[in-house]
């Protein structure tokens, strides 16, 4: 019989099945992640880090803020908050402090000329406008997990209670943001639950409890100015309140009591995790989830760590696609959760970081960088068990793919690019031996048509794997095999 190419579809993979039964398509992407352009689909792997500085704390990240009326980043790390300026000159601003290695909340408020910023994450709430040291607000007697400022009303929660407290500065006698009345105080009202975090989007107050949700609105004439919308309520919670993102200032995505990643959009609730429910499902420990919304080259990511598991997932918001991110060991050859946890944005300085999770350092996130910190971006995609639609023999003539790869190694003479294959026949667990393949003569500037393998032999079905370990940048556009079908 003829031979004839058939396509290993780049599509977003899908971790929710059986992976035996994809029998076209992608099952795992490892540090890639899916684009579209004009040419169709292709996998780009992830940018890397570089260290920017280091805190000095030996303790992860705890929050990253852009305090843009300052044009500097606010960041705090074993309890202490630090200034960060444009040539990252570090200031030291610790007066009082707060926990150690416990995630920050952050709010702002403009009172008598000047822009505070405020700070929280389960003991007492402390203030800095980015000059001067912190300090804490006496008045405020209970522990705190999180602040917001809804409508120039400083509201936060008291720890293990149903209680909320707002701050009515200019409207009762003596009050400021730095002086609490604490019997303004209100309670989550649809199911007793302990309010864990809040949020403001779309103009409304959004109370989190592990088995409830609700939404307030402002009604500044009232005694009270806040009351509840009586058919908004949820009875649907959030597992980890670190897993909640506000995207785009409309909607909310966050895990959910049952480990679902759920959006949340003008009321309605979608369920983003679908393709990667039953991986999400294997997760034992959930509460520890911590989470980053990323807009990086016109490009829209969900980011969700499991601390307790070791692993990190990412969710393309534009084309619902499921990775995973990692940092890859070269002496167990095992990944890890991914480095990068808190996540920060600077609109002026147009660049990304990411607080590191078991140190005080801070790394910039780009496509300038090929490595995390000098350590290897170990990407891999994985297929389904490609059977071709029947369960006749195949001869495998050729593997090729069309691959763009960066000239970073070129300059070298003594080291050039790789990119490592392995295979699964016919629903075994067992991979063949590793295949190297050189990328010496693929650039930059040129869609490359790679010979993976030749002559590989016969099969029912077949799965395979691609690694992309080196420094350089790389897109997958396509991957073809020639094949001879029959009774061979």
């Amino acid at each position: 019989m003829a031979y004839e190419t058939k396509e290993i579809y780049i599509t977003p993979p899908n971790q929710n099945v059986n992976t035996e039964t994809i029998k076209n398509g992608l099952v795992k992407l490892q540090d890639f992640y899916v684009q579209m352009s004009d040419d169709g689909v292709s996998l780009k792997k992830r940018p890397g880090l570089l260290e920017v500085l280091d805190l000095g704390t030996n303790q992860k990240g705890d929050g990253l803020y852009w305090f843009n009326s300052i044009s500097a980043f606010i960041a705090v790390s074993n309890g202490r908050t630090y200034k960060i300026a444009q040539d990252y000159t570090v200031t030291d601003l610790t007066g009082d402090t707060i926990l150690a290695n416990n995630q920050v909340s952050f709010a702002e408020k403009s009172y008598g000329g000047s822009d505070y910023l405020f700070i929280a994450n389960g003991s007492q709430v402390i203030y800095t406008d980015g000059t001067a040291t912190t300090q804490a607000i006496s008045s405020i007697t209970f522990n705190v997990s999180c602040i917001v400022n809804f409508n120039n009303y400083l509201i936060v929660n008291k720890v293990n209670t149903n209680e909320w407290y707002y701050n009515l500065e200019g409207l009762s006698s003596g009050q400021t943001p730095f002086v609490w009345n604490l019997s303004q105080m209100l309670k989550a009202e649809s199911n007793p639950d302990v309010v864990d975090w809040l949020t403001v989007v779309n103009n409304r107050l959004y109370i989190w409890g592990k088995r409830s949700l609700e939404m307030w609105y402002l009604d500044a004439s009232a005694s009270v100015p806040f009351t509840m919308l009586q058919a908004s309520q949820i009875k649907e919670g959030v597992i980890s309140p670190h897993s909640i993102q506000v995207v785009e200032k409309t909607s909310q995505i966050f895990l959910d009591e049952s480990r679902r990643v759920r959006l949340l959009s003008n009321g309605k609730l979608t369920t983003l995790s679908s393709n990667y429910g039953k991986e999400l499902q294997k997760i034992t420990t959930a509460t520890d989830a911590t989470s980053a919304y990323m807009l990086f080259q016109g490009k829209s990511f969900y980011i969700i760590t499991f601390k307790s598991e070791d692993r990190t997932f990412v969710y393309d918001l534009e084309l619902g696609a499921w990775s995973e991110y990692g940092y890859w060991n070269t002496g167990t050859s095992n990944y890890s959760r991914f480095i990068g946890e808190i996540y920060a944005y600077s609109p002026t300085w147009n660049k990304h970081f990411f607080m590191s999770n078991s140190n005080g350092k801070i790394y910039e996130f780009s496509t300038d960088y090929k490595t995390d910190n000098g350590n290897e971006i170990n990407s891999f995609i994985e297929t389904g068990n490609r059977d071709h639609g029947t369960h006749k023999w195949k001869r495998s003539r050729n593997l090729r793919a069309l691959i763009k790869a960066g000239s970073d190694y070129y300059s070298n003479p003594d080291k050039e690019a790789i990119i490592e294959l392995e295979h699964s026949d016919n629903g075994s667990v067992r991979y063949s031996k590793r295949k190297t393949i050189s990328l010496k003569n693929s650039n930059e500037n040129t869609d490359n048509n790679i010979l993976l393998m030749r002559r590989g032999g016969m099969y029912k079905s077949r799965k395979y794997r691609l690694y992309a370990p080196d420094d350089v940048s790389l897109i997958i556009f396509g991957i073809y095999e020639e094949i001879e079908i029959g009774n061979l």
